[in-house]
């Protein structure tokens, strides 16, 4: 009986539903409004002008979050309080913006494809923050990230941190100049100590470590190995009176007394 019932009006329904649809859709933009997708994966649905063209409405976007987008005004807001002003490629941010976020930091600069890629600049409210290169809404590249407690780095980023070769000069105005990787001081580099003691080197997981000369500002010397910070292993001390101790070190200090003099 189905069967026999669909034979004989399926192909009608079928008409009559795709008929509503289409009314549906004609009235739609009739009324002014349409649902778009774009190729970045932004969704819209909401007020166009006479041409078809988005101008007040809502943007989904892949993550689950959206925002209400006013084209003629260049503006954003979404729906955690962050709001972009600035310029468009059709739905997604692209070109020169001011991003406020909810906490009160402001990124302004370069936006490519709807992500903060480019040259840009980030301040919090404390006056903190970075200036360089972003890539997807992250530090990559060469810049200057000033942090909370008064130190600066200057140098180059990877994936928002620290990799590569920088400065950083911490507050109480001790500077490290050489290689990072992930935050860390890893690789060869030298440090002007605010005491005026120098190390020049090789540094593993943040630490002194490998080969290095350590000089203290009273004039004694230290050439040799290092471990986790420590003296460690073969080397010499050079003092200022002219003697020289050659030997192995553990833990900081000469396993032997016996010294030579030069």
């Amino acid at each position: 009986m189905i069967k026999i019932y669909f034979q004989r009006y399926g192909l009608t329904f079928l008409i009559a539903i795709l008929t509503v649809l289409l009314l549906g859709a004609v009235s739609v933009n009739l009324l002014g409004y349409r649902y778009i997708r774009t190729d970045v994966g932004i969704k819209y649905f909401g007020k166009v002008d006479k041409i078809g063209y988005p101008t007040v409405g809502t943007l989904y976007y892949p993550d689950g979050s959206r925002g209400e987008v006013n084209l003629p005004k260049r503006v954003i807001t979404f729906e955690d309080g962050t709001v972009y002003t600035g310029e468009f490629s059709g739905l997604a941010r692209h070109g020169k913006g001011v991003q406020t976020l909810p906490d009160g930091g402001t990124y302004s600069g370069d936006f490519t494809n709807d992500k903060m890629t480019g040259v840009g600049t980030y301040t919090r409210e404390d006056g903190t923050g970075f200036s360089g290169n972003f890539l997807d809404g992250k530090k990559n590249g060469r810049g200057t990230h000033v942090y909370s407690d008064g130190s600066i780095y200057t140098g180059e980023f990877k994936n928002d941190k620290r990799t590569g070769k920088g400065t950083l000069k911490l507050p109480d105005g001790t500077i490290y100049d050489g290689y990072f990787e992930n935050n860390l001081k890893q690789g060869s580099g030298t440090i002007v100590y605010a005491n005026g003691d120098t190390y020049v080197g090789d540094f593993s997981d943040d630490v002194k470590s490998g080969h290095g000369t350590y000089s203290w500002s009273v004039g004694t010397t230290y050439t040799g190995s290092f471990q986790n910070d420590l003296m460690h292993g073969s080397g010499k001390m050079y003092f200022p009176d002219g003697t020289v101790y050659t030997g192995e070190f553990k833990n900081g200090a000469p396993v032997s007394d016996r010294v030579d003099r030069q």
